[in-house]
C-alpha cells in the first residue's frame, strides 16, 4: 500500500482513514459528544453530522477524482453514521459507549458494561471504527529478509571489454 499522502482516497486509505475523521469533526466540533462518555449520545440527524460528511466529501472531490470519489465517500460516511447510531442506542443491560477505554481496560473493547465505539490498529481485523493514532499505523510492521541468491558471493571474472580496431597511419598522436 502506498503511503496515505500519495493516494488519500484510494480505498485502502479511505478504508483507514474515514472513522477517525468522521469521529474527530463530529466529537470536537462542539462540546455535545466532546468527552469520552459522549459517544452514547450520538444522533445521526445531528447537523454536526451532516457538517462533517458535506466537509469530507467536498475534500474528497476536490483531491480525489471528483464527484464519483465525494459519493464514494458519503456513502462510507453514511454508513458509519448508521453502525455509530446502533451502537449508541445498544444499551441492552445497562451498556454504554465510550469513545476510548483506558490501556489496559479490558480485551474485545469492553470494561464492565462500557464498550469503545473506537479500536487500536493491529494485527487482528480491521473494524469499522478502527482509529489511526499515527499515519504509521496503515499498515502493520513487516519484517522482510531479503535472500539474494548467494548474488555477494559470485567471484566471476568479467570479460574484457574487446580491443578497439586502431589503424596505425603512422603517425604520432602528440
Amino acid at each position: 500500500m502506498e503511503a496515505l499522502s500519495v493516494t488519500p482516497y484510494s480505498a485502502g486509505a479511505l478504508q483507514r482513514g474515514l472513522a477517525g475523521l468522521l469521529v474527530s469533526l463530529v466529537r470536537l466540533r462542539g462540546t455535545e459528544f466532546n468527552t469520552n462518555d459522549r459517544a452514547g449520545m450520538f444522533q445521526a440527524s445531528h447537523p454536526y453530522v451532516a457538517e462533517a460528511i458535506e466537509v469530507i466529501a467536498r475534500r474528497a472531490a476536490l483531491v480525489g477524482d471528483g464527484p464519483e470519489v465525494a459519493d464514494f465517500v458519503r456513502a462510507e460516511l453514511q454508513s458509519k453514521v448508521d453502525l455509530w447510531q446502533a451502537e449508541a442506542q445498544n444499551t441492552t443491560g445497562g451498556r454504554t459507549l465510550a469513545y476510548d477505554l483506558p490501556r489496559g481496560a479490558g480485551t474485545g473493547g469492553q470494561r464492565g458494561t462500557t464498550v469503545n465505539l473506537l479500536f487500536r490498529p493491529g494485527l487482528e481485523r480491521w473494524e469499522p471504527f478502527t482509529c489511526l493514532n499515527s499515519l504509521r499505523e496503515v499498515e502493520p510492521t513487516v519484517k522482510l529478509i531479503v535472500d539474494d541468491g548467494g548474488l555477494d558471493d559470485v567471484t566471476q571474472e568479467v570479460p574484457a571489454a574487446p580491443e578497439a580496431n586502431v589503424v596505425d597511419d603512422g603517425e604520432d598522436d602528440q
